[in-house]
């Protein structure tokens, strides 16, 4: 996948400096979207489907992967996701 980092007035262009925010580290997850379609935002837990993490509604204490910071609309996909440890 490819990423674009926007500033305040527009893209940051190909040459030109920026500054980047996180709220942790990210990484590229292996996903499955067939219990749901992840949108960002979504709170990524380890999936029935070993390796791969799904969208869930109740996450349960232990099992929060991340935030999703892209989106995967049905299957086995990879999509970047804030790592989280709760």
């Amino acid at each position: 996948p490819q990423f674009h980092v926007h500033k305040v007035d527009g893209p940051i262009q190909p040459g030109s400096y920026g500054r980047v925010v996180t709220l942790g580290a990210f990484k590229m997850i292996k996903v499955n979207a067939a219990f749901g379609e992840i949108m960002p935002g979504d709170l990524l837990v380890s999936s029935k489907d070993p390796g791969y993490a799904m969208m869930s509604e109740d996450p349960r204490i232990g099992t929060v992967v991340g935030k999703a910071l892209g989106s995967w609309k049905g299957g086995r996909g990879v999509i970047p996701v804030i790592v989280q440890s709760h």
